[in-house]
C-alpha cells in the first residue's frame, strides 16, 4: 500500500496501527538508481555464472535438448523467485535488497516463460501455469512492489492466453475492474493491500494496452496480430492522423483515470462530461470500451450526486450511437473525424449549458444579497 493511500485510510481512522515496512520514497534518486544498479548487475553476474555453470556440466554429463534446457530454466526460476521471495520477507524496509528482490523476481519470471515455451508446445497451457503462478506469488509477497509486479505479469499471461481469440475484451473490463476498485477502495479498506494493486495494474493495462489495440484496429486489423503484420495496402494508416488521435486521448484518458479516480471528490460535472464524451469516441473503433466507459461515466455521476449529468451523458450515449450507425457507410478516415467533430460539438453545448449555469448561480445569489 502507498504511502499517501495509508495517512489517507488513516486519518479517516478506516486502518489502525503502523505502516508497513517499505523501501521509503523519501530517499534521494540517485541512491534508487544506485541501489537499483548494484541489484540488477549482481543478479546478472550469478544468472551468466550459474548459467554457464550448468551448460558445462550438461555438456559432459548429458546431450544438450530443449526438454532438458527448460527443466534447467525452470528450477533456476524457482531459486531465484525463491531468493525474492526471502528477501522480501527478511528485509522489507532495505533499500538495496528491495531492489535486489525486484530483480531476481523479474529474471526468475523470464526463466520461467523461457522453461514453459521450451518443455510446452503449447503456448496455451504456458499462459495457464503463468497465469497461476503468479496468482499463488502474489497472496504470498508482502513487498507492494513485488505485489504489483505479480499482478502487472498475471495481467499480462491473461493476454497472452487470449491472444488470439478474446483479447479485445480485457481492455474494457481492465477499464471496469480499475473504475469500481478506485471508487470504492475507502469502502472496502480491509482489502487495500490487495486491492490497490490490482486496480493500478488494470489502470496501467488500459492505458497502454486501449491506446495500442485502437492503432492496431484501425491500421491492421481486428486482432492482436496487426501490432506487427501490415500489408503494404494498410501501411498509410499508421500515418492517419485520425487514428493517431483516437489513440492518444485513449491514453490520454485512462491516465487522467488513474490520477483522479483514487478521490472522486475532485471530479467537477464538467470534467466528467468531457471525459464522458471523450471516451464515447472509442466506438469508432471498438464498441466494447465505450460501452464500458459510459457505464463507469454513469456511476460516476450518481456517486458524487449529479443525476442530471447521468441523465447527459445517457442522451450523449444515444446520440453518439445513432450517428455512428448512420455513419457506417463511411470510411475509417470519414468515421473518425466524424465522431470526432461531433464529440467536439457536444462538449462545446456542455461547456455553454454550463457556464449559463453557473452564471444563473452568481446572479440568483448576488439577488439574494
Amino acid at each position: 500500500m502507498s504511502n499517501v493511500l495509508w495517512q489517507r485510510l488513516h486519518k479517516a481512522q478506516l486502518v489502525t496501527g503502523t505502516q508497513p515496512l517499505v523501501a521509503s520514497s523519501a530517499n534521494p534518486l540517485y541512491l534508487h538508481l544506485l541501489a537499483g544498479f548494484a541489484g540488477w548487475v549482481s543478479v546478472l553476474f550469478s544468472l551468466a555464472l550459474i548459467y554457464s555453470i550448468s551448460s558445462l556440466v550438461l555438456e559432459i554429463f548429458a546431450a544438450p535438448s530443449s526438454s532438458l534446457e527448460g527443466s534447467v530454466s525452470l528450477v533456476m526460476a524457482a531459486l531465484y523467485g525463491g531468493l525474492a521471495l526471502g528477501l522480501s520477507l527478511l528485509a522489507p524496509g532495505h533499500l538495496f535488497l528491495v531492489h535486489w528482490s525486484r530483480a531476481c523476481y523479474l529474471v526468475s519470471q523470464g526463466l520461467l516463460v523461457l522453461g514453459l515455451v521450451l518443455l510446452l508446445d503449447n503456448n496455451q497451457w504456458a499462459a495457464g501455469v503463468l497465469l497461476l503462478v503468479n496468482a499463488v506469488l502474489f497472496w504470498l509477497f508482502q513487498a507492494p512492489v513485488l505485489r504489483r509486479l505479480s499482478c502487472h505479469l498475471w495481467l499480462a499471461s491473461i493476454c497472452w492466453l487470449v491472444w488470439d481469440s478474446y483479447l479485445y475484451l480485457v481492455w474494457p473490463v481492465c477499464l471496469l475492474v480499475a473504475a469500481l476498485i478506485w471508487l470504492n477502495l475507502f469502502r472496502w479498506a480491509r482489502w487495500g493491500r490487495w486491492l490497490e494493486p490490482i486496480a493500478q495494474s488494470a489502470s496501467l493495462f488500459f492505458i497502454l494496452g486501449i491506446g495500442l489495440f485502437y492503432y492496431s484496429y484501425a491500421a491492421a486489423s481486428s486482432t492482436g496480430w496487426g501490432l506487427v503484420q501490415i500489408s503494404g495496402e494498410n501501411t498509410w494508416r499508421w500515418f492517419n492522423p485520425a487514428n493517431m488521435a483516437c489513440s492518444v486521448i485513449s491514453a490520454g484518458v485512462g491516465l487522467y483515470l488513474v490520477r483522479n479516480m483514487a478521490d472522486s471528490a475532485r471530479f467537477s460535472a464538467l470534467q466528467a462530461v468531457i471525459m464522458g464524451l471523450v471516451l464515447l469516441l472509442s466506438v469508432a473503433n471498438q464498441w466494447l470500451v465505450g460501452v464500458s466507459g459510459s457505464v463507469l461515466l454513469l456511476a460516476l455521476a450518481v456517486r458524487i450526486g449529479y443525476q442530471r449529468l447521468a441523465l447527459k451523458l445517457l442522451l450523449g450515449l444515444l446520440v453518439l450511437l445513432v450517428w455512428y450507425y448512420y455513419s457506417l457507410h463511411l470510411s475509417l478516415l470519414q468515421k473518425s473525424w466524424w465522431l470526432m467533430g461531433s464529440g467536439v460539438c457536444l462538449i462545446t453545448a456542455f461547456i455553454l449549458i454550463r457556464y449559463l449555469q453557473v452564471c444563473s448561480q452568481t446572479s440568483q445569489e448576488l439577488n439574494h444579497d
